[in-house]
């Protein structure tokens, strides 16, 4: 006889195998989870860093720097956002940075000037040291000294190794000013260039639009052409270039026969006897009761000045009654059809000038040039550091022209 063999499987085993897989996978996902979440938060800062950087050098030009030997100018981050120079500093977790403790200072030294930027973001913690010349150097060979609390975030020298023979690597992003064309209005800030040169200087006026509505009427027996005079309002007797630049008919919109009645008040009665006029019916009896653009053609005139006033001269040739009520207007005891249309044109305020260059003729857009002339005058133009994204380049050199680091490093 065979012995009795137990093949009974060993499920408690199984299981503690299982969890401690489990665990270790687990373990494996928070430690990397961690390595980028502190790299993530890492280059939040730098980021950070080298903005504020960048603003304290930028701050820290003519009057802004201190006249006298020793003598040390200080802004809290708290006092920068206060004058408007620099916006709050968020960190990767939304939290803003310490104000208080976070500053740029200036400081005269000899021939030159020490600009020393702390930043602080919750653990992180840098300072560096700017030295600048009277001739506002601001490349990053102009660094003295980086106290950097966060070990993490130091950066080596060129020469510097990390007791191998790998060099620090930094990353460097291209820059270039985007300039504002040069204009004549002075303005101030830290981010303005100025030049006296020989410019085109032109004076731009503010053109304005205008839109009439107008109403004649016929009779029944009237003939079929008839002409008419109006004057236009709300233009100044000082305006220029004056035009009549479109016209048009009602037709079946209601939108403007309402206009017509809420609006301008034109009709061929002018300023003649009123007793010849026709008070206007209720918008839908109006609209019935008026030709349309299959009815009647109609002309404008180019607007004339006359006694201080501009007018325009209106022909309409009536084609037919055809498809039209009439309406019976009480006070001429008689039925007569309405004639409405429309007109649009613009004028130049000679009230609404500036004068400025023609090379920041883009922001008067809305605007006439009536003459212009070259003069010897002072223009100004601001700008804008934008950041090239698409041209990237790693260096062991501690500074590039034309490019900033970004505060990523390798050791290669």
């Amino acid at each position: 006889m065979y012995d009795d063999i137990d093949y009974k499987f060993n499920w408690v085993g199984l299981i503690i195998k299982i969890v401690i897989f489990i665990i270790l996978i687990l373990l494996a996902i928070w430690v990397v989870s961690s390595t980028f979440t502190k790299k993530e938060k890492q280059n939040n800062f730098n980021d950070n860093f080298n903005f504020f950087n960048e603003t304290a050098l930028n701050y820290f030009e003519g009057e802004n720097l201190p006249k006298e030997e020793n003598e040390k100018i200080t802004l809290t981050l708290n006092a920068m956002i206060k004058k408007g120079i620099i916006n709050e500093l968020v960190d990767q977790d939304g939290n803003v940075c310490d104000k208080n403790n976070s500053y740029i200072e200036a400081i005269k030294i000899d021939d030159y000037y020490e600009i020393t930027v702390k930043l602080i973001c919750g653990s992180d913690e840098k300072v560096i040291k700017n030295k600048i010349n009277g001739e506002q150097c601001k490349t990053e060979d102009c660094v003295m000294d980086t106290d950097d609390s966060n070990t993490e975030n130091e950066e080596n020298s060129n020469n510097d190794t990390d007791g191998s023979d790998k060099l620090t690597y930094y990353e460097y992003v291209k820059v270039y000013k985007n300039y504002t064309p040069w204009q004549l209005k002075k303005i101030t800030g830290d981010n303005v260039e100025t030049k006296k040169d020989n410019m085109s200087i032109s004076t731009f006026c503010k053109v304005n639009d205008v839109k009439y509505y107008s109403t004649g009427y016929i009779t029944l027996d009237m003939n079929n052409y008839y002409s008419y005079k109006v004057r236009l309002t709300d233009i100044p007797s000082n305006a220029s270039n004056v035009k009549i630049l479109g016209k048009g008919y009602f037709d079946n919109d209601l939108s403007y026969y309402q206009e017509r009645i809420n609006g301008t008040n034109l009709s061929m009665i002018g300023g003649g006897d009123s007793k010849y006029g026709v008070d206007l019916p209720d918008v839908y009896t109006y609209r019935d009761t008026s030709l349309k653009s299959n009815n009647f053609t109609f002309s404008v005139s180019n607007p004339k000045k006359e006694k201080g006033y501009y007018y325009v001269e209106i022909k309409v040739n009536i084609n037919n009654r055809n498809n039209v009520s009439k309406y019976y207007a009480s006070n001429l005891k008689q039925y007569v059809y309405f004639v409405p249309l429309y007109f649009y044109g613009e004028y130049v305020d000679t009230n609404n000038c500036v004068e400025d260059t023609n090379e920041n003729a883009t922001s008067y857009i809305s605007y006439k040039i009536l003459n212009t002339h070259k003069e010897n005058v002072t223009v100004y133009r601001s700008y804008t550091l934008e950041k090239d994204y698409s041209d990237i380049k790693w260096s062991t050199e501690t500074s590039l022209d034309g490019y900033v680091k970004t505060g990523n490093t390798e050791l290669r």
